[in-house]
């Protein structure tokens, strides 16, 4: 685990825990996503809807301002709404966060998915046609690191991520109608470190696709219904270092067991006798 300090402009903001190394390490600085570069430390400011790392353009917010700037001097990092991805995705950016959804059905406008020029990072939640936006998104080979939180993510939705295999994290917390089935689309996702599941329908039986995931190493699984089950099969997965099981079903017997059979990974629990 490696603690990273976050201060805008040069007060303390909050600090970030994580086994993530560069280009894995999403952060969150006001309304950007900013993929961590290696920094000890990260002051950042906004300003006029530019984002600035260590006194540099960093990012570019497009639902508030409209650029004056050169396409070849375009920061690496973009907010931009979903109603602007026909303009917005053509310019090359590498992280790229989405900002609302787009009329049901309207395959005209996710067309211009296509626009996206190998990302490293994208992150759209509470995209409602998330299904058929991953025929497009599944095609950036690049992707290390997809957020798809309270979407209408399904289990087939997730085999059009199968090609990604340089993804390092996948986050699609509150996406409820995932019951975990899908996971066996990511067989080949080797490379894989961080996977939230908080807040989805998954069944617990399921986590054992993730079996073939031998370098995850940080697993979120609050707010679900995993119990004595799903503490068994976690307890098989020795790599792990970082599990979230706050507000589950899991029982103290169970998670002292699971503990016991990872002695090196940091649990978190709201049980009383939990950290």
């Amino acid at each position: 685990m490696f603690e990273l300090e976050v201060l805008r402009d040069g007060v303390a903001e909050y600090k970030d825990e994580s086994t993530l190394a560069v280009d894995e390490r999403s952060l969150k600085l006001g309304e950007f996503l900013y993929l961590w570069q290696g920094e000890r430390r990260i002051d950042y400011r906004i300003a006029d809807g530019l984002l600035f790392v260590g006194g540099k353009l960093a990012g570019i917010n497009l639902t508030e301002t409209q650029p004056s700037i050169s396409d070849s001097g375009m920061p690496a990092s973009v907010v931009i709404n979903a109603f602007q991805i026909n303009k917005g995705l053509s310019r090359g950016f590498t992280t790229v966060k989405i900002r609302g959804s787009i009329a049901k059905y309207d395959n005209k406008a996710l067309k211009y998915l296509q626009d996206l020029k190998n990302p490293k990072l994208v992150w759209w939640d509470d995209c409602h046609q998330v299904n058929p936006a991953l025929r497009y998104i599944g095609k950036c080979r690049g992707l290390k690191v997809l957020g798809l939180r309270y979407s209408g993510l399904t289990d087939k939705g997730l085999a059009n991520l199968s090609r990604c295999r340089d993804m390092r994290v996948l986050d699609i917390e509150g996406s409820r109608a995932f019951t975990g089935e899908g996971l066996k689309h990511l067989k080949g996702l080797t490379l894989l470190k961080r996977l939230n599941l908080s807040g989805t329908g998954i069944n617990e039986l399921n986590l054992r696709f993730i079996d073939p995931l031998f370098r995850l190493q940080e697993i979120f699984l609050g707010k679900t219904s995993i119990s004595e089950e799903g503490a068994i099969i976690l307890g098989g997965y020795r790599n792990l270092r970082y599990i979230d099981l706050r507000d589950t079903k899991i029982s103290q017997k169970a998670l002292q067991r699971l503990r016991e059979r990872l002695p090196e990974s940091k649990i978190l629990s709201d049980i009383r006798t939990g950290t």
